[in-house]
């Protein structure tokens, strides 16, 4: 099922149409990137399962010449922030935490190392405007690629999230991918307001 363009997002070299490849991955959306199968094939087992399988027979219509097109779940947004972060290029400016959980999710779905997102996002996750705008997203990132001191930071942004709502429960799991991390952060507001009681530290 053929998806329409999406001429508002501009792909940007090396991963437009004029730029060499010998594939493109396609978002839902319908934008296209070019890219090396090798370079994927070198930083994720699930490409390299997927360049594994043999190709069917090109029909009439399709000649053998033609870059295949491999359709995938990530936004474009996402798809080339991704790109960017495992080709040797100057790595892209990440401004939102919303793109910084969309990498995470991809990076763990195809099983991409999280070590240049371990160094990569820490810094985002220690903005005090980013942090006061989303605290809980901030939280489970950090948990996800197992940044605690970041993690701790986070939780002290948390105290006016009810914890017990289910939707933000199901968040936190979610986001983290560990149930774990909604105990932990039981845990750290326990004990700060046990520290506030005996007059330590406030919320901040």
């Amino acid at each position: 099922m053929a998806h329409p363009t999406n001429s508002a997002f501009v792909v940007q070299p090396p991963f437009d149409s004029d730029s060499p490849g010998d594939c493109f991955l396609q978002s839902p959306e319908g934008t296209k990137f070019k890219a090396y199968k090798a370079i994927l094939y070198a930083a994720s087992p699930i490409f390299r399962d997927m360049f594994s399988i043999p190709s069917r027979p090109s029909d009439a219509s399709q000649p053998e010449t033609e870059v295949p097109i491999i359709p995938v779940e990530e936004d474009a947004e996402t798809l080339q922030t991704m790109l960017q972060m495992l080709y040797p290029i100057d790595l892209p400016t990440i401004k939102s935490v919303s793109l910084a959980g969309k990498l995470v999710r991809a990076f763990d779905k195809y099983f991409i190392s999280m070590t240049k997102l371990q160094y990569y996002l820490r810094s985002i996750l220690n903005l005090d405007q980013v942090l006061e705008k989303d605290p809980l997203a901030c939280f489970a990132i950090s948990w996800k690629l197992g940044l605690e001191p970041e993690a701790v930071k986070a939780s002290r942004y948390t105290h006016d999230a009810n914890l017990s709502d289910m939707a933000v429960a199901e968040a936190i799991v979610s986001g983290s991918g560990d149930l774990a991390a909604l105990v932990a952060l039981w845990d750290l507001r326990y004990r700060r307001e046990e520290m506030s009681m005996d007059g330590g530290v406030g919320s901040h």
